[in-house]
């Protein structure tokens, strides 16, 4: 078993190897495999060989990734190679602006997760935010989903891409990441799909509604 720790040494044939077994497993794991690799953490420190019976220091990335595989590669290798299509038993639209983000379910009493941006939140990238949208949704919306196939629609493209295939961009892949193991942790299939804008009207208006008389105060006023 490969203990998390700050420094291991590895052999690069061995990572190799293990790399080379990883890729060929996409219609077996699924979209897991993208989402695993695309940090491209085995693959940039491989890169750094010496020689193939050369030792390699993992970093923290690397650990992460094979401590998954570790953990993971039984209770994922699970899924029929040909896979019947389903209907989703829930579909959500969400939207993120400048301000804030929503998202909600398209059910009768249409249950809403909205979310008021914070003065660091309105400084990051629109995909950020709109990743950042769809984890609290996520999130609060666990009870409805749980077990549930999920159809997602969002208008940023690059959302929907990063979800299934993960990000080269470490803070955008953390929360794919995120959004990935609170959808495993409940039994939750996502089927993410870009919209135009002009079909997300609802989530977008939503999204940039600001509850002026939602306030409080910060914890050092107890102190």
């Amino acid at each position: 078993m490969l203990k998390l720790c700050p420094v291991v040494t590895f052999l690069e044939g061995i990572l190799l190897v293990l790399q080379g077994e990883l890729y060929p497993i996409f219609l077996i794991m699924g979209d897991v495999c993208k989402l695993m690799t695309n940090c491209k953490s085995l693959h940039r420190l491989i890169e750094c060989r010496g020689g193939w019976d050369g030792p390699l220091v993992l970093d923290a990335d690397v650990l992460l990734e094979l401590k998954f595989w570790s953990e993971h590669l039984r209770s994922l290798n699970c899924r029929p190679i040909w896979r019947k299509a389903f209907l989703p038993s829930r579909i959500v639209y969400s939207d993120a602006s400048a301000v804030g983000c929503a998202a909600f379910i398209s059910m009768n009493d249409k249950p809403v997760s909205h979310k008021i941006r914070d003065a660091i939140e309105m400084k990051q990238s629109s995909t950020w935010r709109e990743l950042r949208c769809v984890r609290h949704a996520l999130q609060g919306f666990t009870h409805f989903f749980k077990g549930q196939c999920v159809k997602w629609y969002t208008d940023n493209k690059g959302v929907a891409t990063i979800i299934k295939s993960g990000s080269n961009k470490g803070h955008l892949h953390k929360l794919a990441m995120k959004i990935f193991s609170l959808s495993k942790e409940h039994v939750i299939a996502i089927d993410m799909e870009w919209i135009p804008r002009s079909d997300n009207e609802v989530a977008d208006y939503l999204s940039k509604i600001v509850d002026f008389d939602d306030w409080g105060v910060k914890d050092f006023y107890f102190h």
